[in-house]
């Protein structure tokens, strides 16, 4: 099975609220959710939350959620948060786990593409940054083995020069971006 996991807190350190804000005239989350369900690879869409207001949301949207408790909220490595998700599920059942960040709403990779160029590398985890170098997080997957033993024996970095929102001026930007795509 190829999983797809999108941890959406209810809080933000930054940016109350954000992963629900309205970003060109629906929550962010929809973005992540609408990248992983044009993906033709992947079989089961899961949003990791602790909040009431995310999961009704996804639910809604058709999407299985997976609550986490406060042991998985704060500054817990998302590691634990992907590999708490496929446990839910069946660890053992996932091939790859496809990691999407909900605050990169703007995102230039496809799902499919970034699985593609990930089975290229023959790699067993990867990240993704902007164009810089800076690591963005829009992207990461795991492959089944790194899940059970956290232990990356070959790590690659897809380029995903998207926006990555901390800030207003960061909602504001990707906004913009959208916008111009349509």
């Amino acid at each position: 099975m190829i999983l797809v996991v999108i941890p959406a807190k209810g809080s933000s350190s930054r940016l109350s609220g954000k992963n629900m804000l309205p970003l060109h005239g629906k929550p962010m989350l929809d973005y992540a959710i609408a990248s992983a369900r044009r993906s033709k690879r992947t079989d089961l869409i899961i949003v990791s939350t602790d909040s009431d207001k995310i999961a009704d949301h996804a639910e809604t949207m058709g999407v299985r959620v997976v609550r986490r408790g406060v042991e998985l909220g704060g500054d817990v490595p998302l590691f634990d948060v992907y590999k708490h998700a496929a446990e839910e599920v069946g660890l053992d059942d996932v091939e790859y786990l496809i990691g999407l960040q909900v605050d990169h709403p703007d995102r230039n990779v496809e799902v499919d593409d970034a699985l593609a160029y990930f089975e290229d590398q023959k790699a067993d985890y990867m990240t993704s940054s902007e164009a810089d170098g800076t690591v963005n997080g829009s992207y990461k997957i795991y492959t089944n083995q790194m899940l059970k033993t956290n232990n990356a024996k070959k790590h690659v970095v897809l380029v995903d020069d998207c926006t990555n929102i901390h800030y207003q001026e960061d909602l504001d930007k990707a906004v913009k971006v959208l916008m111009e795509r349509g």
